[in-house]
Parts: structure tokens; C-alpha cells; sequence
């Protein structure tokens, strides 16, 4: 691995509950993408933050996921030398607040485990 390159061989995580959530971050150089995933996938929301802490972030119409991969990217971005982009789209029908509960204390979970990756590499 190059000095200037983000970490390599980051963990994909996959988290079993009332949804199935996957982490799976790929590293591009010295950038990160981080797909974030769960019940019916999708592209709900891109996030963006970049070296020197400015961001971009799309939102679809009708999604919430936006803060969710904002706040992912913004914790990441310090550890990785390019942009970081988390794209992220979890929907179950109907879902309940105990399961939006889970969906984003597990994605908390995974960027803290993500986080603890790029900083011991």
C-alpha cells in the first residue's frame, strides 16, 4: 500500500436483526466508497465529504437515509487521505421504530468499527 492510499483490506460487515444490514467499504486509491445496505437495497442517499471538510450530499425524494451517510463519511473522512462516499439505501415496508432503532445504532456500530480499522492500519 502506498503511504497515500486509504487503508486496504477493510472488513465487510454484515449485521443479523430485524434487518440484515452490509457494510462493505472499497478502497479506490486514496479515496473510500462505502455502500451501506440493507431489506430492499437501494440508492437512497450519497454522501460526500472530502480532505478538507467540505461535503456534498444527495438525498432521493421521499428517502431519510441522508444523515445516516453523512454522518458515516464525516467520521471516516479523517482517516483516509482522499474523498470518502458513502452510498447508502435500507427500506423494509412498514418498519417499525424499534427497527429504525437498530438500523442506525448498527451503522454506528460498523463506523465505529471502520474507524478503528483505517487507524490501526
Amino acid at each position: 500500500m502506498k503511504a497515500n492510499d486509504c487503508a486496504q483490506d477493510l472488513p465487510t460487515l454484515v449485521y443479523d436483526g430485524p434487518i440484515t444490514i452490509h457494510v462493505e467499504p472499497i478502497r479506490q486509491g486514496r479515496d473510500l466508497l462505502v455502500r451501506v445496505f440493507g431489506g430492499e437495497a437501494h440508492i437512497g442517499a450519497v454522501a460526500v465529504q472530502t480532505e478538507d471538510g467540505s461535503h456534498t450530499l444527495y438525498v432521493y425524494k421521499g428517502h431519510k437515509e441522508g444523515e445516516l451517510a453523512l454522518d458515516m463519511a464525516r467520521a471516516l473522512a479523517p482517516y483516509c487521505p482522499g474523498p470518502v462516499c458513502v452510498v447508502a439505501g435500507i427500506h423494509k415496508d412498514n418498519i417499525t421504530a424499534q427497527e429504525i432503532d437498530f438500523v442506525l445504532s448498527t451503522v454506528k456500530r460498523a463506523t465505529e468499527t471502520l474507524v478503528r480499522a483505517l487507524r490501526a492500519d
